[in-house]
């Protein structure tokens, strides 16, 4: 009997031994990887102070407007002495904290509440999302935090009562349109519930409006408006371009290939058009740009990701920009569009009308003829399209410069 009991334990310790040899011979690297790299954040965390915490746990991680405006501004604060630091598992965003050299802490294993698989996940991993969140805050309350700003709806609901116990004043980003991910959501009486706790900044009044009407409790909702970013000494790259030929008119489209982006209607309303006279060159990358691609349409060009410098040959090159969105916040191409004065067609939805104001043509959604006509009015109609860019320049420099937008963040977040 002793011997069979012996025989049974040897080998659960044979098996235990080996499964622990596997582990660290594979692992053992990144495990001491990862050791010395929090044994660094560690080090860093305990000499610096801090003052603004950046929250961001998306469901994927992709580099857009609203990225780009929050990394502005973490940028400015930095530079008057008001320290942040990031938390989340936005790669993207915590990879451009890190290159300018702001504490950021990863959580790579955490998502977004805004699809169905995470939602059957989210009450598994809830608890221990709101642990962290009590160690993590509590250990930036104590290095001088005393503001949060969330932009995605996990840590909205899970981060902000703690953040309202320790004394963290709560702010939530609000940049994404409401959809179904938002009104369906199983946890909404949960955000309602946090909502009156925070301060809630979004880009436009059609985002007020939005959020306000479908929340029956007033909320203390605040108005950003994005503002065109500054692009130092920046050069011209034209290797995405430079093997096309164009033709006497230059279409141009630039956003997500995202099915709210309505760009199989940019696409259609070009094969009405014709296409010995016009080129259409789509930038920007996403999951309908494989689809659109394999149309192969004549003198329709797609440039995939473009970075800031092949984007500026981009707004050199385009006679017309069109931006046939199904929903839009805000817009910020509009803006670029407007600085580099390139005459802009637009949907009327969302806060287009309101960024646009009279810079551009507004055609209903959903309607390729509609945008085609108003490529041959364009195209025909070179003082229409001067007036137009007299306005758009104006307006982006009267209503979103990039030093308005930073005074209005600092009065919001700091009174000052």
């Amino acid at each position: 009997m002793e011997y069979m009991e012996i025989l049974k334990y040897g080998r659960e310790y044979i098996l235990s031994f080996c499964v622990y040899f596997v582990i660290f011979y594979f692992l053992g690297h990144n495990t001491r990887a990862f050791f010395y790299r929090y044994t660094a954040y560690f080090t860093n965390f305990m000499k610096d102070n801090f003052s603004i915490l950046f929250t961001r746990f998306p469901l994927k991680s992709a580099w857009g407007g609203e990225e780009a405006v929050h990394l502005e501004m973490a940028k400015h604060w930095d530079k008057i002495h008001i320290k942040p630091v990031f938390c989340g598992s936005c790669s993207v965003l915590g990879d451009a904290f890190l290159q300018h050299h702001f504490f950021t802490i990863f959580f790579p294993f955490f998502k977004d509440i805004t699809s169905r698989k995470q939602i059957f996940i989210t009450p598994i991993l809830l608890p221990f999302f709101f642990l962290v969140g009590i160690g993590v805050l509590f250990a930036f309350r104590i290095k001088g935090v005393r503001k949060m700003l969330c932009m995605t709806f996990l840590e909205k609901i899970c981060w902000t009562p703690i953040a309202k116990i320790l004394g963290i004043q709560v702010f939530w980003g609000h940049h994404a349109p409401l959809g179904d991910w938002f009104f369906k959501n199983p946890f909404l009486f949960l955000w309602k519930f946090c909502a009156s706790w925070a301060t809630i900044i979004v880009p436009s009044e059609y985002m007020k409006n939005q959020i306000q009407s479908n929340i029956s409790k007033p909320l203390h909702i605040q108005v950003l408006p994005n503002p065109i970013l500054p692009h130092n000494n920046l050069h011209t790259d034209e290797q995405k371009i430079s093997g096309i030929h164009f033709q006497k008119t230059v279409i141009g489209t630039a956003s997500r290939f995202s099915p709210e982006k309505g760009l199989p209607d940019a696409l259609e309303a070009f094969t009405l058009l014709s296409t010995s006279e016009y080129t259409l060159i789509m930038a920007g990358d996403g999951p309908l740009q494989a689809d659109l691609q394999q149309k192969n349409i004549p003198n329709a060009f797609f440039l995939g990701f473009c970075t800031a410098p092949q984007m500026q040959a981009f707004w050199e090159k385009i006679d017309i920009f069109v931006l046939p969105s199904y929903e839009e916040p805000f817009g910020m191409v509009l803006l670029e569009a407007m600085q580099a004065g390139v005459p802009i067609i637009a949907t009327r939805v969302g806060g287009i009308r309101e960024v646009l104001g009279e810079a551009g043509i507004l055609v209903p959604p959903k309607s390729p003829k509609a945008i085609a006509d108003a490529i041959i009015d364009l195209s025909h109609n070179p003082e229409k399209v001067e007036h137009l860019r007299n306005i758009g320049k104006k307006r982006v420099q009267e209503h979103f410069s990039y030093e308005q937008f930073l005074k209005n963040a600092d009065h919001i977040f700091f009174n000052f």
